[in-house]
């Protein structure tokens, strides 16, 4: 059903909605959420979120911070959201020249994103609140790393934030590439996006208001406003920094970080899978 034509009144379910998101994620398969209603307000949102997470059951490694463009429009504080990235979607980018798979559900939502990854070094202590200026010292490592931004459900960039909060913050996985240097200046890191050989997007850091750390500051304040406080070993990846590149299967995606490395990855349709136990 186009999202122009959907009903109103439909009452936001994030019970149901979290059970036929990861169905369908688990299946392959598009799914078109408007069954479940959608949420309103962002408690409503995170609590779909909260429902999907544990429909699919599995470790969450890390977490996705995305954007929010007009946060007053939407009647919300927040400028940015988090969302979850499982365990068995981390894949690691041994070398420039490793292709690597980049999952897409057809019929769903895909796109590259070129981003920073951070692995934390301890555990972030319950109920605390970070500035930006005091996370760099819980910093284990800075990768290099490609968002696999997708979902089960189409269109989600073109449709409201809350509802991308709640499929699972518009994540499919996460592929890591190496560490840069521990002083680099990740400002001066040119960042580039390429499908099938052609440059769509470029940018760096400095796109992430803030940078890094804002990000960062910011997936630790809310994942502990969640009831999530990060642990050690945890990647956060931080955000695009090229803008957002829709994919489909068969195209061959590029993620440069000028001369600190590259990310080469083929999308391909994303195969059934099963939770442990399942």
């Amino acid at each position: 059903m186009p999202l122009e034509t959907r009903p109103a009144d439909l009452p936001w379910s994030p019970i149901t909605f979290g059970a036929r998101l990861a169905q369908a994620r688990r299946r392959g398969l598009a799914f078109e959420p408007f069954e479940a209603g959608q949420p309103a307000t962002l408690a409503q949102a995170y609590a779909g979120q909260a429902a999907a997470i544990g429909a699919w059951g599995e470790e969450v490694a890390g977490w996705k911070v995305g954007r929010i463009a007009d946060p007053a429009g939407l009647g919300v504080e927040d400028d940015r959201f988090v969302g979850p990235i499982f365990a068995s979607s981390v894949q690691t980018a041994q070398s420039d020249q490793e292709v690597m798979g980049f999952d897409v559900i057809e019929g769903g939502e895909a796109a590259l994103e070129v981003e920073f990854v951070v692995r934390l070094a301890q555990d972030v202590a319950p109920h605390s609140v970070h500035a930006p200026q005091d996370v760099l010292e819980l910093v284990d490592q800075i990768h290099l790393g490609v968002e696999i931004a997708g979902s089960p459900a189409p269109n989600l960039n073109a449709r409201s934030p809350l509802l991308s909060i709640a499929a699972f913050g518009n994540n499919l996985g996460l592929i890591l590439g190496p560490a840069v240097a521990a002083r680099a200046d990740l400002d001066a890191i040119v960042c580039e996006a390429l499908i099938d050989g052609v440059r769509v997007g470029a940018g760096g850091a400095g796109k992430l208001p803030g940078g890094v750390a804002a990000a960062l500051a910011f997936a630790i304040n809310k994942t502990n406003d969640l009831g999530r406080p990060l642990r050690r070993g945890a990647l956060i990846s931080t955000g695009a920094t090229t803008g957002i590149h829709p994919v489909s299967a068969g195209q061959r995606l590029t993620a440069r970080f000028g001369g600190a490395g590259e990310i080469q990855a083929l999308a391909r349709p994303l195969a059934p899978w099963s939770a442990p136990g399942r």
